[in-house]
Formats: structure tokens, sequence, C-alpha cells
């Protein structure tokens, strides 16, 4: 179980390899709910591999707080 990490200008896109559906890699309307770590959009595994990488020690995945939208730019801006 491996993550990509997408670089596409200044954004920057972190999505689970080979997940069991398809990600809409830099939409925070995926339908893995992802999150926004400062200039970073996460992206949730639809197979669940957060659990068992947290069960394991290799990840730990926290929920955010940050509310974010894109700009015309297609910068992200966030609210905390």
């Amino acid at each position: 179980m491996m993550w990509k990490v997408i670089k596409l200008g200044k954004r920057v896109a972190v999505v689970p390899n080979g997940d069991e559906q398809p990600h809409s890699d830099f939409e925070l309307t995926c339908n893995c709910n992802p999150r926004v770590e400062g200039m970073i959009l996460i992206h949730n595994a639809f197979d669940g591999r957060e659990e068992l990488e947290a069960q394991y020690g290799s990840g730990n995945r926290l929920p955010s707080s940050n509310s974010c939208v894109q700009d015309n730019s297609h910068e992200w801006v966030c609210v905390q």
C-alpha cells in the first residue's frame, strides 16, 4: 500500500496509489472527502489503508479543521 505525490505548479496532492476507486487528484470534491494541510491536498483511501498504517505505526492521519477552496488562479485559500 503506497501513496503518490502529484505536483502541478504550486499545487501538491497526496493520493493513494492503486486504490479501489479513482480519485480527482486536485479537487476537494473527490468522493474520498480529502483534507488540506498547509498547501497540500491529502486524499483518503477507499480501501481503508489508513487504519492498517495506523495500526502498524507507519502513519498518523489526523482530521483537519481547515475549510479550503480554490480561487480563480487555482491557488488554495484556507480558513481555519
